[in-house]
């Protein structure tokens, strides 16, 4: 009888390579790892047997892999894993603020709980509003063992529901953040924060 192959981090990180490969294009880049992640996603277990996670708590951010050759627009693409008390921020921004990822893509897996994702805009000025001011445009849920990606420059915010004890949430990014200048969001000022960070 042939035994089945489950897909791990590494052939994830393998595929993930040749997707950077076929295309220079960001959406298609985002939408290759995405795709590679739900293959991950839907492998029981593995997160908390590679993390040696207890069977509650562990909270806190945990880096699986750093890459030095791959990456949008340049190589050093990181995979990491959020583990967070349930309902609160997923990953981000721990403030729950909209926020950007400059140049970069980011890739978002669900691996345990679900969580709310919104994206913003900015809606230009009218005569009672002279000033553009950013407004959420779309709101989806993001349930176990599902992705969502968002491309270069788009605003969005996730936010945890997750009813459980935690909540383990994936993000890829295509560049390694602590590296990259990006925005965070004021909704009540409309003001932008300069921010390099990895959170």
């Amino acid at each position: 009888m042939a035994q089945t192959q489950v897909y791990t981090l590494e052939r994830f990180v393998e595929d993930s390579h040749d997707v950077y490969k076929a295309s220079t294009d960001a959406l298609s880049r985002a939408q290759g790892v995405a795709e590679n992640l739900r293959r991950l996603l839907a492998v029981p277990d593995w997160i908390e047997e590679r993390l040696n996670l207890p069977a509650e708590g562990g909270f806190g951010t945990y880096c699986l892999h750093q890459d030095t050759e791959y990456g949008h627009p340049q190589p050093g693409f990181t995979f990491l894993v959020h583990v967070t008390p349930a309902r609160r921020q997923s990953g981000a921004g721990s403030t729950g603020a909209p926020h950007d990822h400059g140049p970069c893509f980011v890739v978002y897996g669900m691996y345990v709980g679900q969580t709310i994702q919104r994206k913003y805009r900015w809606t230009g000025a009218d005569a009672q509003n002279h000033t553009p001011r950013m407004e959420e445009y779309v709101r989806f849920p993001q349930l176990e063992k599902e992705t969502a990606f968002f491309l270069p420059g788009e605003i969005h915010s996730p936010m945890s529901t997750t009813e459980g004890p935690r909540s383990i949430l994936v993000r890829v990014t295509s560049q390694d953040l602590a590296q990259v200048w990006r925005h965070r969001y004021s909704l009540q000022d409309g003001g932008a924060e300069l921010i390099r960070t990895s959170d």
